[in-house]
This record gives C-alpha cells, structure tokens and sequence, in this order.
C-alpha cells in the first residue's frame, strides 16, 4: 500500500474547503486516517490545524461531527491516541496543563458528547460524538444555545482567552472540540461525586443576532467514566473548579 502523501491532502483538502465541500473533506479525512500511524500523527495534525484556520466555522459547524461520528465507530482507539497528540501538540495554549485526560460525558443544558475529556488549568475540552436533548435551559441559556455553534465556539473562546494570564487574542486559540470555560464558575456540586459527576454554573458573555452584548449562565455537568482512575479525576476536576471559582 503507497504511503499517504499528506501535502497533497493538505492540498486537497483545502480546496475543497474553498468550495465548501464539506461532505468531502469528510471522505478525504477518513481516507488519510485509515492508513494513518504514529510517525504520522504531526503531518495529518497540520491538516486539521489548516482546515480549522481556513474556515473555523465550516469545520465546527459541518466537519468536525461527521468526520467523529464515522471515524470513532471505525477507528476509535487510533482516534483516541491522535487526538491526544493533536490537542497537546496543535491546541495547548501558553501556560496550559492538561491535568484530567479521560473518557467520560458533558452535559450543557441542551446537549450530551460522549468521548473524552481533556480538562486543563484554563478550559475543558470534550471531544466526541455530540446528541442534542430536548433544552434545559430557558431565556439567555437558551439563546445562547441557539446561536449556533461557531457563534458558541466564539463566544466561549473569547471568555478563555479574557481569563488567561498571558496576553492571547481568543482567534489564537485553536477550536478544536468542545470547549468550555470554568473561570469564575459557581454554584459546584458534589452531591454524585463518588459516582464521578460534578456540576457547576459558568457566566458567558455572548452578542445576540441582533448585535446587543447578553450574558449566558451555562449550566455544565461533567462525568468521568467509571474505572480505576475515577476517583481520581474527578477529585482533580473539584480541585480545579474551586480553584477557578468566585
């Protein structure tokens, strides 16, 4: 079998980008990782850093969930371990320390992924397959929600990147995943810790459809998946929540 030639898909790729031919970017995608291995990992990262800096939105917004639901069902465990390099290589902000890495689930309000955490001194990054629930949420939660998912990614990215110690611009941060912030977050609760779940309430200010500036209170529950290493995650994640909170 000839090796890939990941300029070309690169190049490829991002042509397609161009033409907003999501569908098949997704294809290209898969077809790269099939015959992906370690050695590699770095060459198909630059793709996915070039994609995302082509079009953020196009890869948030279409990409990024078609290409996780076929490619955990296919190649799950190869997907696991690139991403793990992907994040620490190609997304880890100045100063940032991945302290939780883990599979397990975040809640929203309105949504559920199902895959891994990757939970940090600044954010959490869920990565997975994303199911949306009939909303929890109401009034600015709600909208919020609704603005659509770059719209979120943004304003989400904007908040993490005010909270940060250093000087970062938020269109410096590489959105890849889910991401939530934590800073200032309120109102934990440890009711089912021992059960590895944890809840808090963060404020996100947001700008609306029409332009005027809102906050949204995200209500966000995260569960480490249950197993030797259970205990202690989510007793890392409490330690980093009250860290961060008010």
């Amino acid at each position: 079998m000839a090796p890939t030639d990941y300029s070309a898909l690169k190049d490829e790729i991002l042509s397609l980008i161009a033409n907003k031919k999501h569908g098949n970017v997704v294809k290209k995608l898969l077809g790269g990782f099939k015959k992906l291995v370690p050695d590699e990992y770095d060459a198909m990262g630059e793709i996915f850093k070039a994609i995302i800096e082509a079009d953020v939105e196009q890869f948030n917004d279409k990409i990024y969930k078609g290409f996780m639901f076929m490619a955990s069902a296919r190649y799950g465990p190869k997907l696991v371990d690139f991403e793990k390099h992907f994040i620490k290589k190609f997304c880890e902000l100045p100063g940032e320390e991945f302290k939780v890495i883990s599979e397990g689930w975040l809640q929203d309000g309105n949504s559920e992924i199902t895959g891994m955490l990757y939970i940090s001194n600044f954010r959490i990054i869920a990565s997975g397959k994303k199911e949306i629930k009939q909303a929890r949420l109401s009034g600015m939660g709600l909208e919020f929600i609704r603005l659509g998912s770059y719209a979120v990614h943004k304003s989400v990215s904007d908040s993490i990147a005010k909270s940060m110690a250093v000087d970062m611009e938020a269109a410096n941060i590489l959105n890849y995943g889910h991401i939530y912030p934590f800073k200032d977050n309120y109102d934990i609760e440890e009711k089912k810790i021992k059960k590895g779940v944890i809840k808090y309430k963060v404020d996100v200010p947001f700008t609306d459809k029409k332009g005027k500036e809102k906050v949204s209170d995200m209500n966000i529950t995260v569960i480490v998946k249950k197993g030797p290493k259970m205990d202690k995650h989510i007793a890392k994640v409490a330690e980093i929540l009250k860290k961060n909170s008010k």
